[in-house]
């Protein structure tokens, strides 16, 4: 395997406004629950069974926040930084859900934006309510944050979705070999 200092580098540096970020918010007094260590499971259907389990039990519970959450329809699955209590109503309780995720960029990048409208659209087949915005913690000295409401969006997400899906239909059975 080919390795890629750089490569390596901003991982690293996502790492570290992932964790400042987390590091603001238990600050905050935020109770948090830390899904993180279900990454040591592996991959595969029984690891996405039990860390969406999880995921939808600290929902459940009410947590402010769920950290390394996992979100899995049997198709579609979706790894948010952040799982962020709202007082929304929803088949949870008197509040529901939205995603923040860390992002080095200092703009909001389209494929950024995408991501975290894919984990929205997960999030709200488990709490019956779509959630309201996704949020983004960009890069940069201030690290802000940045909000969109998914209503603005949700067609442009069900366009790009239906492409991707006719574009996966029309693949052929078997690439050629040439």
């Amino acid at each position: 395997e080919f390795s890629d200092p750089g490569i390596e580098v901003l991982r690293q540096r996502g790492r570290e406004h992932e964790q400042n970020f987390l590091a603001v918010l238990r600050g905050d007094g935020a109770r948090i629950s830390d899904l993180s260590s279900l990454f040591d499971q592996g991959h595969g259907l029984a690891r996405y069974a039990l860390h969406a389990a999880k995921t939808v039990e600290a929902m459940k519970a009410g947590c402010d926040v769920i950290y390394q959450g996992f979100l899995f329809d049997g198709s579609w699955l979706g790894y948010p930084d952040f799982l962020r209590k709202v007082e929304r109503p929803s088949r949870l309780g008197a509040w529901s859900y939205e995603v923040v995720d860390t992002k080095l960029a200092r703009e909001a990048r389209p494929g950024a934006l995408l991501q975290v409208l894919v984990y929205a659209d997960l999030l709200a087949a488990v709490q019956g309510v779509v959630p309201e915005s996704v949020h983004l913690v960009l890069g940069g000295p201030k690290a802000p944050l940045v909000s969109f409401r998914v209503s603005h969006y949700a067609a442009y997400l069900r366009a790009i979705r239906k492409r991707f899906l006719e574009w996966i239909a029309a693949a052929p059975a078997e690439l050629p070999l040439g």
